[in-house]
């Protein structure tokens, strides 16, 4: 069924853009074929008056032929004739007719601005076979059509109005269903949190109770089987992480904001890179100002060191480099923090996925840490993204549009300008 829905996606466009089109496209031929109309109306008019002019005697051919006929074809604007042998008409078209190269000879010219119908056709006066050039208006024919070209106006406009509404349609219907998706996402998010947090409210006492009896018979037997002991304390220990984090998840802690200093914020998260990297082989760098901001320092310490553990993990598995945090504000107001590591970058495969649930580049790692860090920074009323760096890392971008940043010493804190 739902092969036959997205086969049904690609076919509605077509589906709806026939009509239209076929409308399109009639009204093109039809002006092709009004002008071709207009021809053999304005051809057919000509060969009137030719054949008016053979019942003209040789004198009244040679006086004011247009006035004489003007009653006759209002369109009519000049005459001229000349004998098959005569050289009135140097015209080529007159020389071809007059050499019986050619039966006729009609088309449209400009004279003085104004369009004229010019047409070339032998005739006889008595006995004698001679030659005409009859102007006629070109605009003669206007007024039988019209009307009909109003109408194919209207076809033609209605035609692209639908052409222009099936168009927005389809991206209507796509939006929708780009729409449903990912609502139905976060219902399965949704549900899937609801159900972490039941699993692991399940799972936590019956984990305590097993550590604290392991780690009681570990006390009291004898180094031999406490030594056995001991990957059985710290599986139980992982599992214990696990389930604080699937709480974290399921439940997030509501915000309680307050007035707090950045540096207070930032204090440990120097200390979580050393943690990660007893060697040294990590370097930490640390800028901005000195800034008051009102947030929930709980919970921002908690995001900032979650990413700042996500880098340093990143950077121990490829043999060291640097992180650097800056903070500060931005051309438009807003709080930003950044956090860049020179490690190998993210993987292409995971790179749409990495807020979700379980989705992890690490061989240990729970894939809940950015899921909940997400959570926590839509909860402060932010924005969290993950970007590329060139030529290699990653560089998380915090945005918080309404921290209200202070500098809380004036002349040691300077607006900062957020790079692209």
């Amino acid at each position: 069924m739902s092969r036959l829905k997205r086969y049904s996606r690609f076919l509605l466009l077509p589906a709806l853009l026939t009509l239209p089109l076929a409308l399109l496209i009639s009204s093109f031929l039809t002006f092709r074929e009004f002008d071709e109309m207009k021809e053999l109306y304005l051809r057919d008019r000509a060969a009137a008056v030719a054949a008016r002019l053979e019942t003209l005697t040789s004198e009244e051919l040679q006086g004011d032929v247009v006035e004489s006929l003007s009653a006759e074809e209002p369109s009519l604007v000049a005459v001229a004739t000349d004998s098959a042998g005569g050289n009135l008409l140097t015209d080529p078209s007159a020389g071809a007719i007059r050499a019986g190269r050619e039966l006729f000879s009609a088309g449209k010219i400009e004279v003085n601005g104004e369009t004229l119908y010019r047409v070339y056709l032998p005739f006889h006066s008595g006995p004698e076979l001679r030659v005409a050039r009859i102007d006629l208006d070109a605009g003669a024919a206007d007024y039988l059509l019209v009307h009909a070209r109003h109408n194919l106006v209207i076809v033609a406009l209605s035609g692209l109005a639908l052409i222009l509404f099936s168009g927005y349609l389809v991206w209507s219907m796509r939006r929708t269903a780009r729409f449903e998706r990912r609502q139905a996402e976060l219902e399965h998010l949704a549900r899937l949190g609801k159900l972490s947090a039941v699993l692991a409210h399940e799972i936590r006492n019956p984990l305590g109770t097993i550590k604290g009896f392991a780690q009681l018979a570990g006390e009291k037997a004898s180094p031999e089987v406490s030594s056995l002991l001991e990957p059985a304390v710290a599986e139980v220990g992982r599992l214990e992480n696990l389930v604080n984090r699937l709480l974290e998840y399921g439940r997030p802690r509501e915000p309680s904001f307050r007035l707090v200093e950045w540096e207070e914020i930032a204090s440990g998260l120097a200390v979580q890179v050393g943690a990660a990297s007893p060697d040294g082989s990590i370097r930490f760098v640390q800028s901005g100002g000195l800034w008051q901001l009102r947030t929930d320092p709980d919970l921002l310490r908690q995001v900032l060191l979650n990413l700042v553990r996500n880098a340093a993990e990143a950077l121990s598995g490829c043999g060291g480099g640097q992180i650097a945090v800056a903070a500060g504000r931005d051309e438009k107001g807003r709080f930003v923090i950044k956090i860049e590591d020179d490690g190998p970058g993210l993987p292409d495969s995971v790179r749409e996925r990495l807020f979700e649930p379980f989705v992890t580049t690490k061989s240990t790692g729970t894939g809940l840490g950015l899921a909940i860090a997400r959570k926590a920074v839509d909860s402060l009323g932010g924005r969290l993204e993950l970007r590329d760096v060139k030529p290699h890392g990653t560089q998380a971008v915090l945005t918080f549009p309404n921290m209200d940043p202070k500098p809380s010493i004036t002349e040691h804190a300077a607006t900062w300008k957020q790079s692209s």
